[in-house]
């Protein structure tokens, strides 16, 4: 069985995660209302990765930066690996829900001379819009990748094989102070960051101790670091299982971020420091009652300053439910 240090690349990873761990269930993402919406287990992403993959390549996209424009969800992974698998650079990116939101993906577009744009079949009709109209001046085929997985022959495909130094995904940044930057995040960067990550979270290498134990709950957007490296890609390399909801299921009822962590027994879970204030103001008494908090081991805070009060405030709220303070973990990180 494979080593954590030992993967070229993702796509090594997750195809031999696949081989290992077969039908076990890698991620299940939920609805609004905290019920199972659908799942894929470490076989089921990589044939689907394959299936996207061999689409692409039959459309002559081997190579080429793909956008991503997806709505949280399975879709979206299953794409982001399928780029993966055929040689061509993910470039996440929230769809264009508004003015600002065009602006900032016709830059990024232009500046990483995306061969097409990736999306579901539900945001296609939207996405065609967007690009039909001359004054956004871009010109792309548009793929909605479930089509793929439904239809495509994936038979005999091999996938790409990339260099650890090779770029694993495009990140860009929010541009928020100037335009959005893309930055060149490559397989060993984040093969060495996925160790860094279950080390701190698990206190251990090995994975048949922690496949089992890293259990974990993300409503973090899939787009960014925090949700995408350590709420998705993660998983996978540990050999785990992640429940994934929406972040606006998270800001509609913070509730189900929590029972499902108490459900679940989860370990591992967290966020930016305004989540754990708005659990503390917006979770009931009534609601207190039905959680058990004392499997969660790892209270991740990063993203946005860290507030001492608000760590406080959500500990001596929940510690009734089981939580226990000493599972704060602070942590900081950027794309760049």
């Amino acid at each position: 069985m494979k080593g954590f240090q030992d993967f070229k690349n993702l796509v090594q990873m997750s195809s031999e995660r696949a081989a290992e761990r077969g039908d076990a269930p890698v991620m299940t993402f939920l609805s609004e209302s905290g019920a199972p919406e659908g799942n894929i287990s470490f076989s089921g992403l990589d044939e689907s990765a394959r299936k996207i993959a061999a689409g692409l390549v039959a459309k002559g996209l081997s190579g080429r930066n793909l956008m991503l424009l997806y709505a949280p969800g399975l879709d979206y992974i299953r794409a982001f690996f399928g780029c993966m698998y055929a040689g061509c650079v993910p470039v996440p990116a929230y769809p264009p829900m508004g003015a600002r939101d065009i602006d900032r993906l016709k830059r990024v577009v232009q500046d990483c001379e995306a061969g097409a744009i990736l999306s579901s079949s539900m945001l296609m009709p939207m996405i065609e819009a967007w690009v039909a109209n001359p004054t956004n001046g871009i010109n792309l085929p548009c793929i909605p990748t479930d089509s793929l997985v439904a239809e495509q022959d994936a038979s005999g495909f091999e996938p790409a094989d990339a260099n650890p130094s090779d770029v694993a995904f495009l990140q860009y940044t929010s541009g928020s102070t100037g335009h959005p930057k893309g930055v060149m995040v490559s397989h060993e960067n984040l093969i060495a960051n996925f160790q860094q990550i279950v080390w701190t979270f698990a206190h251990s290498n090995d994975l048949d101790y922690v496949a089992p134990r890293y259990k974990t709950v993300i409503w973090l957007p899939p787009f960014h670091d925090m949700g995408l490296i350590g709420g998705v890609l993660t998983p996978v390399y540990a050999g785990a299982n992640v429940t994934l909801m929406s972040p606006l299921t998270f800001l509609k009822n913070p509730f189900i971020w929590l029972k499902t962590i108490s459900d679940m027994g989860a370990k591992v879970s967290g966020g930016p420091n305004f989540s754990y204030q708005y659990c503390a103001r917006k979770v009931s008494e009534e609601q207190m009652e039905q959680l058990d908090l004392s499997t969660w081991q790892v209270a991740f805070n990063g993203a946005e300053p860290i507030q001492v009060d608000s760590l406080n405030t959500f500990a001596d709220k929940f510690s009734a439910c089981g939580f226990d303070a000493s599972a704060f973990l602070p942590c900081y990180g950027l794309a760049e």
